[in-house]
């Protein structure tokens, strides 16, 4: 018998094939500048680093998008002071370091193309880990191994990838850990779980929905607890280093994201592609939830991810960067929910019985 991973691997390979077509191609579209992938604007907060690493290049001249605050924190992720100075709100961006630590370790030696092409190939590997999680859970929760190839349609994952974002990468930890602990591998889960929420920190609800779905497996919870660890004492060593408020724009009271979006947005024939975004995900999500209950070993998951985006304001749900990204995780939990009822799948045969012949 083939392992999970044997059956998943050319679906998840399918899955990426698909992501970087699709980005290649918006951008020949627009433009072939690898600064296009990080989105510097003249207006943002990291537009000093750029202009001394490409000076001889122009940026855009809005404030850009989240992609140059990974870059300059990823030029020299040590020093915590420098890169407070090209972010807009420090501690927040400084809590999911993670994209920029890998990015760093592809390329040490500061910043320019090529440490745009290191985050690059950090989220394009990230696909491929979120493609085989998908795939492996599916096939362990009795579902198809080709929802692996799906991934690459995700808009959550196009974007991340188009942009340069961490959302793919938090994604993709969190679901390496829930299928690492489908396969009995505790410890490997609770550092891809730790993993996810460096990446960012609301990746959290994904393992903590695991744990409630199956909450007689006491190792469930060794996840959560690895990784809540771990975030929160980040998050109270930045707290002490970089001392000082910050806003936290993205909640808002429930539903009045949704309600601008719609309003503000999508009805003025804007941002579009949060439309898409957004829409799929719930369309997605409601329908696993309906069709399998609440006592899908995922459902739980999916719950969450519904509680967290009725507090989500509109940039979050309605901008065409945003929607895509906030719904990753729905979607991708209710993609493997539909097709997958939940009952046990074909064993690894690293963890399938031995059978064993009776004396003869």
């Amino acid at each position: 018998m083939r392992s999970t991973f044997e059956r998943v691997r050319p679906y998840a390979w399918l899955g990426l094939l698909v992501a970087v077509l699709l980005v290649t191609f918006d951008l020949a579209r627009t433009s072939t500048n690898p600064l296009n992938l990080v989105q510097p604007g003249e207006q943002g907060p990291s537009a000093e680093v750029f202009h001394e690493d490409f000076p001889d290049e122009e940026l855009l001249t809005s404030s850009g998008l989240d992609g140059q605050q990974f870059y300059a924190v990823a030029r020299n992720p040590f020093d915590l002071d420098e890169a407070a100075e090209q972010l807009d709100r420090p501690r927040y961006r400084l809590q999911r370091p993670l994209l920029s630590w890998l990015a760093w370790i592809g390329h040490p030696s500061g910043g320019g193309h090529g440490l745009i092409w290191s985050l690059v190939a950090v989220n394009a590997i990230a696909i491929w880990v979120l493609a085989v999680a998908t795939g492996s859970i599916s096939v362990r929760l009795g579902g198809p191994p080709w929802v692996a190839a799906l991934v690459g349609l995700y808009p959550g994952v196009w974007w991340s990838l188009r942009v340069t974002v961490a959302d793919t990468l938090a994604t993709a930890l969190a679901f390496a850990s829930i299928a690492l602990l489908l396969h009995h591998r505790t410890r490997w889960a609770v550092l891809a779980a730790i993993g996810a929420v460096l990446a960012k920190e609301t990746a959290a609800l994904i393992l903590i929905g695991l744990a409630i779905g199956r909450w007689r497996e006491r190792t469930q919870w060794y996840p959560v607890i690895g990784a809540g660890v771990v975030a929160l004492s980040w998050m109270a060593y930045l707290r002490l280093r970089l001392p000082g408020s910050e806003a936290v724009g993205e909640v808002t009271v429930p539903f009045v994201g949704f309600y601008e979006a719609i309003v503000d947005r999508w009805l003025e024939g804007d941002e579009l592609w949060g439309l898409v975004g957004t829409a799929s995900g719930l369309a997605v999500g409601i329908a696993a939830l309906i069709r399998r209950g609440v006592r899908h070993p995922l459902a739980p998951a999916m719950i969450l991810q519904l509680v967290f985006l009725a507090f989500a304001n509109g940039d979050v749900l309605g901008n065409s960067f945003g929607g895509g990204r906030a719904l990753l995780p729905l979607l991708g939990l209710g993609t493997i929910a539909f097709l997958a009822s939940g009952g046990a799948g074909v064993p690894d045969d690293r963890t399938a019985p031995v059978a064993v012949s009776p004396a003869g």
